[in-house]
């Protein structure tokens, strides 16, 4: 009976070795697709963020990439390969980002901050008469309600008159949309409301951000006074087909003396005094061709809406300055609306707004306080 001698190597050693490195070639495909996973979805929330992001070389400052969002607040700026956060920030917040730079260096982490962007030059095409002495100021703000109404209030020097903030609306027109203009000691408080996804709203989306391109400024023939005293508004009522009437209230001498010469109309007096322009706020005027209405709101929502295109109303800009809340010496405007005859008229007179109400007139509130 034959023996069968089998001569060999151990390979079990080798065999281990290539089933760790199969193994370890396994789990690098896995982290680089969990890593392109990763950044893939880093890439799209970069893309898609609402804020402005933006990519920067720490020692130089230099732009290394910025998201659409950044693209919308900081302009075609940021794609000139020049281009330096120093570029859009004032001088003191450059400065303070320096340190906040310096300090995330040294610890790893740093508080946040707040920065204020460099205004920029006036745009070449404003309406004539109006002046932009500080520039045009851009701004993106995350507001609290997705769709809402927020109110702004921004403080300049007074080194300059300022009796409005001026900004474009979604068809290039411009608009003084300021809610208050107060004049303290070496300084302009200038308030304004803007919407949310608005005509005012630069994106034009409901998206809980507001992007803002808009300035202070000063209009030369603004038609409704200046400084602190009061103004009178006239009024000047006539009575249409329908027997609708129809009102005007203003401020301007030379618009009363036209519309007065008009067939149909009459001049009914000085129907109040109206705060001048360091007080109040603006009652913003728009007027139906159709009806012939003249409509008048303190409500930045109601404004936005029509300007936006609601019910045939065109905006003619402030009208006069009324005081927002009740005051000592103050009355208030009552606004009646008639649905079938389609026409608003207001009032101080508190016996009538029963009549109105008894003439098929309904109540809409106050539009605001003036004086006698």
């Amino acid at each position: 009976k034959g023996y069968t001698v089998a001569f060999g190597r151990d390979l079990r050693s080798q065999a281990a070795l290539q089933q760790r490195l199969v193994a370890a070639q396994l789990s690098m495909e896995r982290d680089y697709w969990r890593l392109r996973h990763v950044e893939t979805r880093y890439r799209l929330l970069f893309q898609i963020a609402s804020e402005a992001v933006l990519i920067l070389d720490a020692t130089t400052d230099k732009l290394e990439e910025a998201n659409p969002a950044a693209h919308k607040l900081f302009g075609e700026a940021v794609q000139r390969s020049s281009w330096t956060l120093a570029n859009s920030l004032s001088s003191a917040s450059m400065t303070q980002v320096r340190q906040l730079l310096e300090r995330l260096r040294a610890n790893g982490r740093s508080d946040p901050l707040l920065v204020r962007l460099s205004n920029s030059a006036a745009p070449a095409d404003l309406p004539e008469g109006l002046s932009m002495p500080y520039g045009q100021f851009d701004f993106l703000a995350r507001i609290p309600t997705v769709g809402g109404t927020q109110s702004f209030s921004l403080f300049v020097p007074d080194d300059e008159v300022i009796n409005g903030y001026w900004r474009q609306d979604n068809t290039g027109e411009w608009h003084d949309i300021s809610t208050e203009i107060v004049h303290g000691e070496g300084f302009y408080k200038v308030s304004f409301s803007i919407t949310d996804g608005g005509v005012f709203d630069e994106d034009g989306v409901a998206n809980g951000f507001i992007l803002d391109p808009g300035a202070p400024g000063f209009m030369d023939d603004a038609g409704n006074g200046s400084g602190g005293g009061m103004i009178a508004i006239h009024e000047l009522l006539s009575v249409a087909a329908n027997g609708r009437v129809l009102q005007l209230l203003t401020p301007s001498e030379s618009e009363k003396t036209a519309v007065d010469a008009l067939p149909g109309w009459t001049y009914d007096g000085v129907a109040f005094q109206a705060p001048g322009q360091d007080d109040g706020a603006s009652v913003w005027r728009f007027f139906h061709h159709e009806t012939g209405d003249h409509f008048y709101t303190m409500n930045v929502a109601e404004r936005d809406g029509l300007i936006a295109g609601g019910y045939g109303y065109s905006y003619e800009g402030e009208g006069f300055r009324a005081l927002s809340e009740a005051a000592d010496g103050a009355m208030a405007v009552h606004r009646f609306f008639n649905g079938e005859a389609g026409g608003h008229l207001y009032t101080t007179s508190e016996s009538m707004t029963t009549e109105l109400v008894g003439e098929g007139y309904v109540y809409e509130g106050i539009l605001g306080y003036v004086f006698a």
